[in-house]
């Protein structure tokens, strides 16, 4: 079965997750930024917060290391769509769940749209349970029946002058 959108939507989603991590992975060389870390500091100190620079650092690696995994199960459930439907919706549904924790919102909502998807439409039945002497003899009975159709409009053509 042609499954084009739900391959489009997954690599969409994929997308954005992938440009989110790499906002992460530069958020984490920012912060091992002296500058960025005295102007962190001060930001705290105005609004009253008190969250250290390490503790933010530790987040974001926890936050990135949680976003890959979910990014990798996304891409590895949007190849294997026209292999194994059920397997591909529920890698989608997991990608989601845990880019849940990481505030991967579009992206969730995309992989648990592609996964709604994949357990709707079900795969095309290309099987005939026919062997193939029965196909044949299902073939010759129908060029039988469209000779004998043929051969009796002819009757009817000469019988009826009024039929052309």
């Amino acid at each position: 079965m042609n499954r084009k959108a739900e391959r489009i939507i997954a690599w969409i989603a994929n997308g954005l997750s992938l440009i989110y991590l790499l906002f992460l992975v530069i958020g984490l060389f920012l912060i091992n930024n002296p500058q960025f870390v005295e102007m962190y500091n001060e930001m705290n100190q105005q609004n009253g917060v008190e969250i250290s620079s390490e503790a933010f650092k530790a987040t974001a690696m926890f936050q990135g290391s949680i976003l890959l995994i979910s990014t990798i199960l996304g891409i590895i459930a949007t190849i294997l769509i026209n292999k194994h439907r059920v397997l591909s919706a529920c890698l989608f549904i997991v990608a989601g769940l845990i880019g849940l924790f990481t505030a991967n919102i579009i992206a969730l909502v995309l992989w648990l749209i592609v996964a709604i998807m994949l357990f709707s439409r079900k795969n095309d039945k290309t099987h005939n349970n026919l062997k193939p002497n029965q196909q044949n003899g299902d073939s010759q009975k129908q060029q039988r029946a469209e000779v004998n159709s043929d051969t009796e409009m002819k009757k009817k053509k000469d019988n009826d002058p009024y039929i052309y």
